[in-house]
């Protein structure tokens, strides 16, 4: 389940807790941290892209494919590239918009167009 679902799932009482990505519409939850790492993973069919850091102007510039179609902009991996391309003053236009990661990264690794 996508984070949004799993915040309306757990507000709903369909779920008794979840684990989610923020930033999540949080009325009528209970949120605490928790101590999370992570390491963000750029997919590109240019090698030479993904061999440095990835610049917000990298992925407006970046024929891109996109999960999470469903939640669209309330999906918390894209509302934190948008607010982080807004504040670029950029924007982020994908050529494809999926609703599975695993799809997104499958289409990036056959060249398709690079996900973040």
């Amino acid at each position: 389940m996508n984070s949004v679902q799993v915040a309306d799932a757990v507000r709903n009482g369909d779920l008794d807790a979840g684990l989610v990505a923020l930033p999540v519409d949080d009325r009528g939850l209970d949120v605490s941290d928790v101590a999370w790492v992570a390491e963000a993973v750029y997919l590109s069919r240019t090698a030479s892209r993904a061999r440095r850091p990835i610049t917000v102007q990298d992925l407006a510039a970046a024929d891109l494919v996109l999960p999470e179609v469903r939640s669209g902009d309330l999906d918390p991996t894209r509302r934190q590239l948008l607010a982080l391309a807004q504040n670029a003053g950029v924007a982020l236009r994908p050529i494809v918009e999926v609703e599975s990661p695993a799809v997104a990264l499958d289409l990036a690794q056959r060249g398709v167009a690079d996900t973040p």
